[in-house]
């Protein structure tokens, strides 16, 4: 049964995930990106990407965009909207393997990788959404049908305008910042 496959592949993921995020907040592992800041780091453990997630209990104003590092919070809310993804037809839409993983202090979110994001230029894979806070906007058709159904999912405003900067308009059935990303294997992400 469907369920009980989704469950048991969901438990391999997080025990695989906990011991890469043990390992790299032990300092067992060297990042992809090792002169960067502590939460700026970037590793990869049995094909699982993991980020380290800024504590944001201090009420810090945090940067936006591209730059700005992952909070506890935005990343729970993450997690738990990929989970609402099940809802979805699994044909069309795939969602990558998530975990947040407390350790130490730490926490450290895990993903699955999508097959080829290593390989490809992000303005080619990403097919829908912003990576540069609205800069540059992709509005793929074939996604934007996809993200129509997704955002009745979420029960949010469909139909928003955004301009990217060179004044073009968009129209997108979700917030700027969703991402639908085709990868390596042509799933839709």
């Amino acid at each position: 049964n469907k369920a009980k496959i989704h469950e048991r592949i969901q438990k391999d993921f997080l025990e695989a995930a906990v011991e890469g995020a043990t390992a790299i907040v032990e300092g067992k592992l060297a990042s992809m990106n090792v002169s960067s800041q502590q939460n700026d780091r970037c590793f990869i453990y049995n094909n699982i990407f993991y980020t380290f997630c800024a504590d944001d209990t201090l009420k810090i104003c945090q940067p936006r965009g591209e730059d700005a590092p992952a909070t506890v919070v935005t990343a729970s809310k993450d997690l738990d909207h990929a989970s609402l993804l099940g809802e979805l037809d699994g044909s069309e839409v795939h969602s990558v393997q998530t975990a947040l993983i407390r350790y130490r202090g730490y926490c450290v979110t895990a993903q699955s990788l999508i097959q080829g994001i290593l390989y490809y230029d992000e303005k080619t894979w990403t097919k829908y959404g912003s990576v540069n806070d609205g800069k540059n906007i992709a509005a793929d058709p074939e996604f934007n049908e996809i993200m129509k159904k997704i955002s009745k999912v979420f029960h949010s405003k469909d139909n928003l305008l955004f301009k990217d900067s060179e004044g073009v308009e968009h129209t997108l059935h979700t917030s700027i910042d969703v991402k639908g990303i085709q990868g390596g294997d042509n799933r839709k992400y």
